[in-house]
């Protein structure tokens, strides 16, 4: 059974035919194959990439702050603050 989350090419479509669209900055199109019925899996920028004109960078497919990704490694409270100087 085809998973929801996998988006569909129908009938085959041609090769290199978009069927998913970027979810974000960091987040790349998929195409068709035209040998699946089914979408290639998602792929993301590399972490690192620069994205928001150079202010933030992709991690995990998403377009993070330096703050923002120290957060999310870390957590808040206390944390907080080593983030903001690091």
């Amino acid at each position: 059974l085809q998973s929801p989350y996998r988006a569909l090419c129908p009938q085959l479509k041609q090769a290199g035919t978009m069927c998913r669209g970027p979810a974000g900055a960091c987040d790349l199109p998929e195409y068709c194959t035209g040998g699946s019925p089914y979408c290639p899996s998602n792929v993301y920028l590399l972490d690192g990439s620069p994205c928001q004109h150079g202010h933030a960078y992709c991690y995990n497919g998403m377009c993070l702050t330096h703050e923002q990704q120290c957060l999310q490694l870390w957590g808040y409270g206390k944390i907080r603050a080593v983030c903001l100087f690091l």
